[in-house]
């Protein structure tokens, strides 16, 4: 409806704050703007209105408080009250202020609307003022015509009663998603900013729905305009979706859902193909290899392979990496190697996904490398050309913590035709730790002009390949010369008697030693019955020793003459002697 049309009948009520039971006047009655309400207050009977601030006597005019105009009627202009007369104001209502009539009736705009009000006969009905209780208008007032509509209302303030303020909040996310989460673990929280848009405090709750969906934070009085920060994470227990929602609540307030979705995966979902090495017994330094190999159970994206210890490293042939496909196999290529001896301790390959470690114990018993030694590590040797000297023995150890690989043995050496290995039980074998074996050798010169010389090795073809050496050398001596002299008559014995012993004597008058003496008779008649030489393991140059021969016929024997052989014999040479007897 329009304010400020002409004439009393459709006059109309701007920023006029009005009474629950408030009427407007009867036939004639006077259309108030901007009166106060008040609890039992009213308006001077035949009153005029005036569209200025004076107060309304009786008969007189009334001065709008808060910038009231009449509408429809005509403000005279210069119009003032009448003497005595008082409008009645109401206590506890708000008059609209601020607003003047204008010269001549001008309307004040600006009050709130009045609600409420009846219409009275010939009055309009007054819009724009808040409810007021018990409030009522005179009857009987008129309206003064011909006024302009009045401008520059303020709207009433005090008498308004608003609805009340509440708590309401907001979240930074509507859904979340935690990705892939491994079964029995617990994805990274995601964080959501929950602000208390609304004009008063609150207690917020937060409430999870769906399997292993976890949230936390967020939680107790937040006030008005602060926000706080709210975390969801989901820790699943099978394998699946993952779909649920996180509800927030503010008390006296509004709630808010969070959707929260993922995906559940199998972690360990791979097999390994051993649960152990086993190197056994391998040598310091040395490098052993094996093999593992992983299978996927289903697609893996965060396959890792690592290790325990420091003995172990991976072979570039490896070929595991992060993603492996469901039913497809790597392999982790291990090398192996220690430093010190003994059992290899806390060595293991490592293969991880999804949070679950599956080990490989890798064990190997760390042994120092064989070594071989030989004892005595020189042998002198001497001989006449032509003549084998007597054999040297040559012993081998392995001195070391593991067996020896294939031994071999050998003479080397400018000399070395002039040296011959005897019987050896190193060749060809293996050695285990703190073994030995037996080597010997002797010397035969080929010609007498110069000493010889050469090397005895000994090699250990296995990991620690050690050789032992001895050193030979070898001197060419003259032929072996022997004399024997006594006898040579052993006398006449009759058979079945026994003569009187003879002895021989046996001198070396070369510079050759002898080596060891054999002696033999080539008559069975007669018998050796005592031997010096025998005691001697060498007779030098110009030594004797003697051998006694006696004639001891048997008693079937027939008488006859004895003739026979002394023969001694030494390294190198020997020599004979006739012996004669006889038989009665």
């Amino acid at each position: 409806m329009t304010c400020g049309a002409t004439g009393i009948l459709g006059a109309c009520v701007c920023g006029a704050h009005a009474s629950d039971a408030g009427t407007l006047g009867g036939a004639g009655g006077t259309s108030v703007a901007s009166s106060s309400r008040g609890t039992g207050g009213h308006v001077a009977s035949d009153a005029s209105v005036d569209g200025r601030d004076g107060a309304v006597g009786a008969g007189g005019i009334v001065s709008g408080s808060g910038g009231a105009a009449s509408l429809g009627g005509t403000s005279g202009a210069g119009g003032t009250p009448g003497a005595g007369g008082n409008s009645g104001r109401g206590y506890g209502g708000s008059t609209g202020s601020g607003g003047r009539a204008g010269t001549g009736g001008a309307m004040a705009s600006g009050g709130a609307i009045a609600t409420g009000g009846a219409i009275g006969s010939g009055g309009a009905t007054a819009t724009g003022g808040a409810k007021g209780n018990g409030g009522t208008f005179g009857t009987g007032g008129r309206t003064v015509s011909g006024g302009a509509p009045g401008t520059g209302g303020a709207p009433g303030t005090g008498g308004m009663s608003g609805p009340a303020d509440l708590p309401q909040i907001s979240a930074s996310l509507a859904s979340v998603s935690v990705g892939s989460v491994y079964v029995g673990k617990s994805s990274t929280p995601v964080t959501v900013a929950i602000t208390n848009i609304g004009k008063a405090a609150g207690v917020v709750t937060t409430m999870a729905t769906g399997a292993g969906i976890v949230v936390t934070g967020c939680s107790g009085n937040l006030a008005a305009g602060m926000s706080c920060a709210l975390a969801i994470a989901a820790a699943p227990t099978a394998a699946g979706p993952i779909a649920g929602s996180v509800t927030v609540s503010i008390s006296g307030g509004n709630t808010v859902t969070i959707a929260v979705s993922g995906t559940a995966v199998l972690g360990g979902a791979f097999v390994l193909d051993k649960s152990a090495i086993d190197f056994g017994d391998i040598a310091v330094g040395q490098q052993v290899q094996a093999t593992v190999t992983v299978t996927a159970t289903a697609g893996l994206s965060d396959l890792v392979v690592d290790r325990s210890g420091a003995d172990i490293t991976f072979d570039p042939t490896s070929t595991c990496a992060s993603t492996l496909v469901s039913g497809a196999s790597c392999t982790v290529v291990v090398d192996f190697t220690s430093a010190k001896p003994g059992a290899a301790t806390g060595d293991a390959v490592v293969v991880s996904q999804g949070g679950v470690s599956k080990s490989v114990a890798v064990h190997a018993n760390v042994l120092t490398l064989a070594k071989l030694a030989a004892s005595p590590t020189s042998v002198a040797l001497a001989a006449a050309p032509g003549v084998s000297s007597a054999p040297a023995t040559v012993n081998v150890g392995n001195t070391g913590g593991m067996a020896t690989g294939q031994i071999v043995v050998a003479i080397a050496g400018t000399s070395s035709a002039d040296f011959k290995i005897g019987s050896d039980t190193c060749s060809i074998v293996t050695l285990s730790a703190s073994s030995t074996c037996a080597i010997t050798v002797s010397y035969s010169p080929v010609t007498a002009t110069a000493a010889a010389t050469a090397k005895l090795t000994i090699t250990d073809k296995g990991p620690g390949a050690s050789v032992a050496t001895v050193a030979l050398t070898g001197t060419p001596m003259s032929p072996l010369t022997l004399t024997i002299t006594g006898g040579p008559s052993l006398g006449s014995v009759a058979p079945g008697g026994t003569g009187a012993e003879v002895l021989f004597t046996v001198t070396n008058t070369s510079v050759t030693p002898s080596g060891a003496l054999t002696l033999g008779v080539n008559n069975p008649s007669i018998t050796i019955s005592s031997n010096t030489c025998a005691a001697k393991a060498n007779l030098s140059k110009d030594e004797t020793c003697t051998v006694g021969l006696t004639l001891t016929p048997l008693a079937s024997a027939t008488p006859a003459a004895i003739a026979a052989l002394l023969t001694v014999s030494g390294t190198g040479g020997s020599a004979s002697t006739s012996v004669i007897g006889a038989i009665l």
